[in-house]
């Protein structure tokens, strides 16, 4: 709004501009008003409370010319909108009452019931079962055959059926031993003591057995160093006779099997040539971790 007050305040002092330009002109052109015989032409002030006419400080405005009113410019004061729009506050509504309620519906076509309409529940006049596959055989129970019990699954006597390793061999990661019946139940492979193990290594070496399964008992050396059973050592792993298994059979016969892994091999060494300084550097290399105190009493110069 202060925009339009103010293009509209430019524009009244553009427009009395142009009329004191027109003003001028025509005195000088009407006798007597005119600049004829060095005359000053006589400026006639305008009443600014005529017509509601509303005039701003500045140069004074002529007439038209013989006394005439000349142009009259009439203005009115704008309304101011206002710089905050006023929210409208929502009605709060008001439930009805049983009695405006009722007038309402009374107002409605009454209701015909057709008594037609109305039928009992009907449940179908039988069920469609599945298709059953095959035949069905009447059976008594309890069944009047003579049965009788089933056979021992296991007969024969505990036994060893396979172990490892066994003779010389390159490395031994592990020791593995395999019955020919189960050992242990089930929910027993985890809780495994050290003397329930019916398998005795020696050399004794810190390691730890675990069942893969209820028939083969494993063995793993506990090393940080190696995945691996000790190298350069001979080993007799022994199941003594007298064991049971998990249906109560027993080993007759203790049974020994030997394993033995490869000693340590030189790879290499120096000095290997020509003559050396009397305070020498000798190195010498092997395939495998070795007990330097053990190894140096072997060693002579």
């Amino acid at each position: 709004m202060n925009k339009n007050v103010e293009r509209t305040r430019r524009f009244v002092m553009a427009s009395l501009a142009v009329i004191m330009l027109l003003g001028n002109t025509l005195a000088c052109t009407v006798p007597g008003q005119g600049n004829n015989g060095g005359e000053t032409p006589q400026p006639i002030p305008i009443d600014p409370n005529i017509n509601n006419t509303t005039i701003e400080q500045g140069s004074p405005a002529q007439n038209g010319g013989d006394g005439g009113p000349g142009l009259t410019i009439q203005l009115s004061d704008g309304q101011e909108v206002p710089s905050v729009i006023e929210q409208l506050v929502p009605v709060t509504g008001v439930p009805l009452t049983e009695e405006e309620i009722e007038a309402i519906l009374a107002r409605l076509t009454p209701w015909i019931e057709d008594q037609g309409l109305e039928v009992d529940f009907r449940l179908p006049e039988e069920i469609l079962r599945p298709p059953l596959s095959g035949d069905t055989i009447p059976e008594t129970f309890p069944s009047s055959v003579d049965l009788t019990k089933p056979q021992p699954i296991f007969d024969e006597e505990l036994e060893v059926l396979r172990y490892a390793p066994d003779g010389q061999v390159a490395i031994a990661p592990f020791i593995s031993v395999t019955f020919n019946q189960p050992m242990i139940a089930l929910n027993t492979l985890e809780a495994l003591a050290e003397e329930d193990v019916p398998v005795q290594v020696t050399p004794v070496i810190p390691g730890s057995w675990s069942w893969l399964g209820t028939r083969t008992l494993n063995f793993l050396s506990d090393s940080d160093l190696y995945d691996r059973l000790p190298m350069a050592t001979e080993y007799l792993v022994t199941i003594p006779a007298g064991i049971q298994s998990a249906v109560g059979k027993t080993l007759q016969d203790t049974v020994q099997f030997r394993f033995s892994t490869p000693p340590p091999i030189m790879e290499d060494y120096y000095p290997s040539y020509g003559p050396q300084p009397l305070e020498p550097l000798f190195f010498i290399s092997f395939d495998q971790r070795i007990d330097p105190s053990a190894v140096i009493d072997h060693i002579q110069v």
